[in-house]
């Protein structure tokens, strides 16, 4: 498995910039971490994610379980929950909020769902998603921004370490050739394997793999 060291060991080699080891490391730790950042909420067939998610008895809200950034689906115990978004709220009025029972819809505010009624008991659920991966931060770190989206995240650094801090423009043009190139090849394999219904890999809190075939409940 390729390390955080490794992934920039590569970058200061390609752009043969050795001040990136020193005086502008702190500088490619944060251009790393905004290339991360950047992909975050975008579908890849590695950040896939399945995550518990149980209401509260008397409370209409429940935290977005940890770690899923983005929900796509919510199923409740007999069918898939309805989502609401905030443009959509105010036609619903207020959620019931003197209602109680098992909810059936749902929308997103502040870290947390928000049900149409009130749950009335615990109803296990399950939300399907993407998962929040944190950027690397330490040398010995790893995990698919390291290793599955390493290509891509180092073109993206190069790119914006030679916009904002090189100002090479050739330098730019450059990456920016590689970003489109690793994100075409990242999305075309995800494409493959949900067209194929293969295994997806999901990651663990710690952005380590682990492979599990759910794409159908997609």
């Amino acid at each position: 498995m390729a390390t955080y060291a490794d992934l920039k060991t590569r970058i200061i080699t390609e752009t043969s910039r050795d001040d990136l080891a020193d005086d502008l490391a702190d500088i490619l730790d944060q251009h790393v971490a905004d290339a991360c950042i950047e992909y975050s909420d975008m579908r890849f067939w590695f950040n896939q994610s399945i995550q518990a998610v149980a209401t509260v008895a008397g409370t209409i809200t429940v935290a977005l379980p940890a770690p899923m950034r983005i929900i796509d689906r919510l199923a409740g115990p007999y069918a898939d929950l309805t989502p609401v978004t905030l443009d959509d709220y105010p036609d619903y009025g207020d959620f019931a909020a003197d209602a109680t029972g098992l909810p059936s819809r749902y929308t997103y505010i502040n870290g947390q769902l928000r049900f149409d009624i009130t749950p009335d008991a615990v109803y296990n659920m399950t939300a399907y998603g993407l998962l929040q991966i944190d950027p690397p931060a330490v040398d010995a770190d790893d995990n698919v921004w390291t290793n599955e989206a390493r290509a891509l995240i180092i073109a993206r650094t190069k790119m914006t370490l030679a916009r904002d801090v090189f100002r090479d423009q050739d330098g730019v043009v450059l990456a920016q050739a590689g970003v489109q190139d690793n994100l075409t090849k990242l999305q075309r394999e995800t494409q493959r394997r949900l067209r194929t219904r293969s295994a997806a890999q999901l990651v663990r809190p710690n952005g380590q793999p682990v492979r599990r075939a759910y794409l159908d409940r997609l």
